[in-house]
């Protein structure tokens, strides 16, 4: 695997398979039992996410074992150890995508899988600003659905980032056409957003971003390889 040196954020995606035999060799036994609450996928995405933020918090910082998670500001995730990265999960369907920052800086990560939406319009009218709104309608009806979860997946990175809920999303402004955004919990965010295969993506954070900053990695449940992924159709956005 070759490190990306400059990179501020470590991004890991992976796609659970059926049945998959996920490698929970790094997971304390609290974490498996915990997973007991949940049944099919729901167990899977929760065990999946913790074992791939566990990798990356090893080959970052050399811990073995996952440590502990506490939740602060409205239930978002954080590790106990204040010393600790800040990281980010996110799932959409059977594909899951880790975070996880550098140094000081925090992040917020959102996924969504590219599907089509009933009254996507109407939906957006009540979700979105009246701008985001107004350029969506610009579209073409074959390019609506992608701007929509465009819009989506930076809106979601930005209330993770926060620590806010979905209430909060009309404190949220974007300009497509400016690649600007401003909201009223955030002072200076930024954002880099784009889609991969059939997934959106967004991630953000209080701190300038670029291309250079990520490392993105695919791998199986296993985690026996982590293979770079380029990413495609990179939209970098910052505050207005």
């Amino acid at each position: 695997m070759q490190d990306n040196a400059t990179a501020k954020y470590s991004l890991i995606h992976c796609k659970i398979e059926k049945d998959d035999n996920i490698n929970i060799s790094r997971l304390p036994l609290s974490i498996r039992r915990f997973a007991n609450r949940y049944n099919g996928l729901r167990r899977s995405q929760y065990l999946m996410g913790r074992a791939l933020l566990a990798e990356l918090l090893f080959r970052q910082t050399s811990i073995l074992q996952l440590p502990d998670i506490v939740l602060v500001e409205k239930g978002r995730p954080i590790f106990a150890d204040s010393t600790l990265p800040d990281f980010n999960i996110s799932h959409s369907g059977n594909h899951i995508i880790v975070a996880l920052a550098a140094s000081s800086y925090r992040i917020g990560l959102d996924i969504e899988l590219y599907r089509p939406r009933n009254r996507l319009l109407a939906v957006a009218k009540h979700s979105l600003s009246d701008n985001e709104y107004q350029w969506l309608t610009s579209l073409s009806n074959d390019k609506q659905a992608a701007g929509f979860w465009h819009l989506w997946t930076l809106r979601e990175s930005i209330l993770k980032l926060a620590g806010e809920g979905i209430w909060q999303m009309k404190e949220i402004t974007l300009f497509p056409e400016k690649k600007k955004m401003r909201t009223s919990f955030i002072d200076t965010p930024f954002s880099l957003t784009g889609k991969l295969g059939d997934m959106f993506w967004a991630i953000s954070s209080n701190n300038p971003l670029y291309i250079n900053d990520l490392q993105w990695f695919s791998t199986d449940s296993n985690i026996t390889q982590l293979t770079p992924v380029t990413l495609p159709e990179i939209t970098i956005y910052t505050h207005d």
